[in-house]
């Protein structure tokens, strides 16, 4: 049983992780899509089909959770960090239409509100368990709520003792935990 769970796992991980850069690759053409043409269309339906595939994924990440009391520590953390990957995704979605669709701003806020619960059960040793792909996905899911180029290089820069507060209270469990992942893996920086 074990080793059905270990390779369901691999295969859940790997799909999350293809869906963080399918939200890239969409995210890359549509900085250069004319909203007139074919390709907008094209485009629209390429993102409705993602975001409905993420939330898919999202149900089948919930199912190995629910026998949580069954599987081992670090299997848990695996599905929690798929979760935080699969919803960093989504924020970056919604964050296209935030600045002026009020239902996509509060969906967005809802997935950064998951992310911070989430985030906020992870512990000082806990870490030993979690991705490195957990800072991409944190930069990414609050990197719309940094208003400034400055502010965002401010924050991303390792080496200084604090990270400037984001615009929402909750914000400061993924600032923290950010600066914990940071400490623990200096090589790597998200930018």
């Amino acid at each position: 049983a074990i080793y059905r769970r270990d390779t369901e796992l691999n295969f859940i991980r790997a799909r999350t992780v293809l869906f963080l850069y399918d939200t890239h690759r969409l995210l890359e053409e549509g900085t250069n899509l004319q909203f007139v043409d074919s390709s907008t269309i094209q485009w629209s339906k390429k993102y409705h089909n993602l975001v409905e595939d993420i939330h898919a994924h999202l149900k089948v990440i919930q199912n190995p959770l629910i026998e949580a009391s069954f599987i081992r520590e670090a299997q848990v953390f695996t599905l929690k960090t798929c979760i935080i990957i699969a919803l960093a995704s989504l924020a970056q979605l919604y964050s296209i239409f935030a600045p002026f669709q009020e239902e996509a701003r509060g969906k967005r806020q809802e997935v950064l509100d998951e992310i911070s619960g989430i985030t906020s059960m992870f512990f000082g040793n806990d870490l030993r368990y979690l991705d490195t792909a957990l800072r991409v996905c944190w930069a990414s899911a609050v990197r719309p709520l940094v208003h400034s180029d400055a502010e965002w290089a401010t924050m991303n820069d390792i080496h200084g003792p604090h990270f400037p507060p984001l615009p929402r209270e909750h914000d400061s469990i993924l600032d923290e935990s950010f600066r914990l992942l940071s400490l623990t893996t200096p090589h790597f920086i998200a930018r």
